[in-house]
């Protein structure tokens, strides 16, 4: 990649909320951040150490709370964005590990072993899900930040495993390995025109 295009994404994954302490699937049901989140966005802000031009993040309360604490680290302003919302799990939502492993045993354990081939009951695909993140992330943050500029982009977990996935060259199905082996902040140095190419394909995919 040609240095003088690039620009840095920082990725910061909101949360925990009380589900996700609680080892519930949360998917697009909205819940505020629990103390143990707000408690690690204070420490993720403080570790920022760089200006953005903007802040760009999901609809959810957890990540608009989360977009306060970073924006005002980096001095930027807040774009909400509807698609930048987690992935639906459907049925899912609100359930633990071992409800699901009694009332979908199949399924969950596909989801667990490969989710890029597993779509929760009433919910959406991962691949679906990758495409209108890619859209948005490469749309706003090339059309928001020059080259040697960062844009930060707050999301839900799922979502944000997504997106390192696919900035990492990564296949969907590495998803839980890649949630594993990142923190709750990502710094990613980009290409411009490599955003531009990737939100090309990702629309020709649908």
């Amino acid at each position: 990649m040609a240095k003088t295009s690039s620009l840095t994404l920082v990725l910061v994954q909101a949360g925990p909320t009380d589900w996700d302490d609680q080892g519930r699937i949360s998917g697009v049901s909205d819940h505020p951040l629990s103390r143990k989140g707000r408690a690690n966005l204070t420490q993720i802000a403080s570790e920022l150490g760089i200006p953005l031009e903007m802040t760009l993040c999901g609809p959810e309360e957890a990540c608009l709370s989360a977009a306060e604490f970073i924006a005002a680290a980096g001095g930027s302003k807040i774009k909400e964005y509807k698609d930048l919302h987690e992935v639906a799990m459907g049925c899912w939502e609100g359930m633990r590990s071992e409800e699901l492993l009694q009332r979908y045993t199949s399924a969950y354990r596909g989801w667990k072993k490969d989710p890029s081939v597993v779509t929760a009951p009433e919910g959406e695909a991962l691949e679906t899900a990758r495409r209108r993140l890619i859209d948005v992330v490469a749309a706003e943050a090339t059309r928001f930040a020059d080259a040697g500029e960062s844009v930060a982009v707050i999301v839900r977990p799922l979502a944000f495993g997504l997106l390192r996935c696919w900035l990492t060259d990564r296949p969907t199905a590495d998803l839980w390995d890649v949630l594993e082996s990142s923190g709750p902040m990502e710094r990613m140095t980009v290409d411009r025109a490599w955003l531009r190419q990737s939100r090309q394909l990702a629309r020709e995919a649908v």
